[in-house]
């Protein structure tokens, strides 16, 4: 597994809040996150699931990424997200298997980032399936 220190920063979250077409407010305007009562720009649902480091684990398999596709993703968020918020996340490679249809294997990898606010809570928990055309390298 990895670690890795990520400072939440407003303009991410503004960003971040436009791609997915949040409307409110405490997404985007810090006077409306104080008004709601957040320490500063509150990350929209989903905004989590971006901040693992999936390119330090797959290396690791010696994987092609033009033959990795996303297959599933969940994510489970404890506790809100604000700008200003130090996290520490940790990415892990969980699993990985094979499964053959056919004459045509296909990998499957299990990631999981979990990131703990600067108080030590753990904050979210992300994971995310990833299917390897073809299967995985031979040696």
């Amino acid at each position: 597994s990895t670690k890795r220190a990520v400072e939440v920063e407003p303009g991410d979250i503004r960003r971040f809040a436009e791609a997915i077409y949040a409307q409110d407010p405490v997404h985007t305007d810090p006077a409306a996150a104080k008004k709601a009562g957040y320490a500063g720009l509150l990350a929209p649902p989903t905004f989590c699931a971006t901040l693992g480091d999936h390119g330090s684990v797959l290396p690791e398999m010696e994987l092609n990424p033009r033959s990795i596709l996303h297959s599933e993703q969940a994510l489970l968020e404890y506790e809100q997200v604000c700008a200003g918020d130090h996290l520490v996340v940790t990415t892990t490679l969980v699993e990985s298997y094979e499964k053959t249809s056919g004459s045509t294997n296909t990998g499957f990898v299990i990631v999981e980032d979990v990131g703990t606010n600067q108080k030590g809570k753990k904050v979210f928990l992300a994971r995310r399936v990833l299917a390897v055309r073809g299967g995985f390298p031979r040696r």
